[in-house]
């Protein structure tokens, strides 16, 4: 029997999406014989689909994001006490309409709780500009009394006035954030490929993916942390084993409650181990690493055989925004 060029696409398709085609007609059928042997209740409500059921992620972040900005005192803001989420609080030079960049200050901070006392030196503000003077990051919640005092090293124009603030750390973290990476062009847009990143309570990105290799041989896993920016472009670049351009686009989702250490500790785990083809590959990887960080409603690596239409169902199912193009 010869079977033809066409033909031959066709069971290239049905290989690379098998478990997906059998999971849905098993569905089918299950349904219809349910039919058969339950009629519906008069006036009973149909099931929602993925699109009605999920996007927990983000309806929860959305409710608990009120208070996740993080605090700066002095500039333009005359207040005193700030309460957030966000463990980083910078404190602001702010002259009003004198100019103090002539001015050279040492200024010594107490971050409250204990903490060393910081010193710092440098001009001071041009006119009516807010300047950075110093920043810190709490490791934990609390209410910090935090005091800036200041003096001229150089006799010019200006002094500083001590100043005293209170911050409050809030017990809640503030939101992170997942996203998938697609390259689709794997066996010609059949099969496709994904990787993962997620965002670290730094404000950092922690992100790899699982290149494949000979099956039952050590896979090509790897990650990098870096900024946003650093992660995309990586991707951008192909990452260490592609070339520029095999990564194309990418989603991404707000995640309430992110789970950063069960997440690093899923990529250890996942470093060197064996590439199993639907069980040990690039979409396992992504599912097991975003699922351990605290993403709702991913769509199950099990029966999305195919990387491509498991990132297309990405949005439908767990509430990812639209891809972005690299």
């Amino acid at each position: 029997m010869t079977i033809k060029g066409g033909e031959m696409n066709k069971i290239a398709r049905i290989f690379f999406r098998m478990r997906h085609f059998v999971a849905s007609i098993v569905i089918i059928l299950i349904s219809l014989l349910a039919g058969l042997a339950n009629a519906p209740t008069a006036g009973a409500a149909p099931l929602g689909n993925r699109a009605d059921l999920v996007n927990a992620n983000s309806a929860v972040a959305a409710a608990a994001g009120t208070s996740s900005a993080p605090c700066t005192f002095g500039g333009s803001s005359a207040r005193t006490a700030c309460t957030s989420s966000d463990p980083t609080v910078t404190k602001v030079a702010w002259s009003g309409s004198a100019d103090c960049s002539t001015t050279y200050f040492e200024w010594q901070i107490s971050w409250g709780a204990g903490l060393p006392v910081q010193t710092v030196d440098g001009y001071g503000s041009a006119p009516n500009q807010a300047k950075p003077i110093a920043s810190h990051m709490y490791s934990k919640p609390g209410t910090y009394d935090i005091s800036v005092t200041g003096k001229t090293t150089n006799g010019g124009p200006c002094y500083w006035v001590p100043s005293s603030y209170t911050f409050t750390l809030s017990a809640t973290a503030p939101p992170g954030e997942a996203c998938v990476i697609n390259a689709p062009k794997l066996l010609a847009h059949l099969a496709g490929h994904v990787a993962w990143g997620f965002k670290l309570a730094d404000g950092d990105w922690e992100f790899g993916g699982n290149e494949g290799g000979l099956s039952g041989a050590s896979s090509k896993t790897w990650y990098k942390t870096g900024s946003q920016q650093v992660m995309l472009a990586t991707f951008l670049k192909g990452g260490p084993y592609q070339e520029a351009g095999y990564y194309v686009s990418v989603e991404c989702v707000t995640v309430s409650e992110p789970k950063v250490a069960a997440a690093e500790q899923q990529v250890l785990d996942e470093q060197g181990e064996r590439y199993i083809l639907f069980t040990q590959d690039c979409e396992t990887q992504a599912y097991n690493v975003l699922s351990k960080y605290g993403v709702i409603g991913l769509p199950s690596d099990a029966t999305d055989v195919a990387p491509n239409t498991w990132y297309e169902d990405l949005r439908p199912s767990a509430g990812f925004g639209p891809p972005k193009a690299l």
